[in-house]
């Protein structure tokens, strides 16, 4: 399976769900590629955010990703293109060529419990 995580800046929040589904796919022993990717450029080439950073060490994670934009390709080498919240989903769709392989929805429709479907972004929140 191939799965790409989006968010805006492709710093913070599609990082850490890289990192989080690479540690349980590898102590699970599956076979997935897994990526992320922003809908931006504007951090394409920078490592994720420190308090990203900071957050995966404290569970005993790392990331060595490197920042980049969605491209067109994705949708035809990825399974599942998941995004964050509303936004960089209408953008997903907006941007996906038609017949295209991914399955392109929120990562939040994979929850086991009624919360907000949606990963809320950090700088709203100030961290």
């Amino acid at each position: 399976m191939l799965v790409l995580f989006v968010c805006f800046a492709n710093t913070c929040r599609s990082p850490m769900a890289e990192a989080v589904l690479n540690h349980l796919q590898s102590t699970k022993q599956l076979n997935w590629t897994v990526d992320s990717a922003g809908t931006s450029d504007m951090n394409a080439g920078r490592s994720p955010n420190p308090n990203t950073l900071a957050v995966l060490r404290e569970h005993g994670l790392g990331s060595s990703h490197v920042s980049r934009q969605v491209r067109v390709e994705d949708f035809s080498n990825f399974d599942y293109i998941l995004a964050m919240d509303e936004n960089n989903l209408s953008y997903l769709k907006r941007i996906a060529p038609e017949g295209s392989r991914a399955k392109v929805e929120l990562l939040g429709e994979y929850r086991m419990d009624e919360l907000d479907k949606i990963v809320v972004d950090p700088y709203v929140r100030n961290w």
